[in-house]
């Protein structure tokens, strides 16, 4: 899941295994330009934003803390997401911003990935097609 509050956007995974429920703060850390500059170790002053949205939205899940890691990935510089044709090469169709590059993709998927994955294939089969009807001289 995602969740859009007035606190910020969070999102998580619910308990799949023994591992319990995953809940982070998306967009919890500055912007870097570069993945090295980025904190690797999980600080205090990390959890109680996440407290406060579980306290406030899932009081069920809110548990003792099991383990803490950091999570790199891109976004475009308005945060919204891209889908275009390359300029140069009629072929190639760009999607991006929707997904992190490394870290925790599912929920991100579950946000709206799994239409983009469809919308790509479907435009991939059409180009093809247009191609392939060029081609026969149709």
């Amino acid at each position: 899941y995602i969740a859009e509050v007035p606190e910020g956007h969070f999102y998580g995974l619910p308990v799949i295994d023994g591992n319990g429920h995953k809940v982070a703060r998306h967009y919890g850390a500055p912007e870097l330009m570069v993945p090295e500059d980025a904190r690797r170790e999980v600080v205090a002053a990390d959890e109680p934003p996440v407290r406060a949205f579980l306290n406030a939205y899932l009081p069920a899940v809110n548990g003792p803390l099991r383990h803490a890691l950091t999570c790199i990935y891109t976004l475009t510089p308005d945060r919204h997401f891209v889908i275009d044709r390359h300029p140069d090469h009629e072929n190639v169709a760009v999607a991006a911003g929707f997904f992190p590059v490394t870290g925790v993709p599912l929920p991100l998927v579950s946000y709206g990935g799994t239409a983009m994955v469809t919308l790509m294939a479907t435009f991939g089969v059409l180009m093809s097609l247009n191609r392939h009807r060029k081609l026969v001289g149709s």
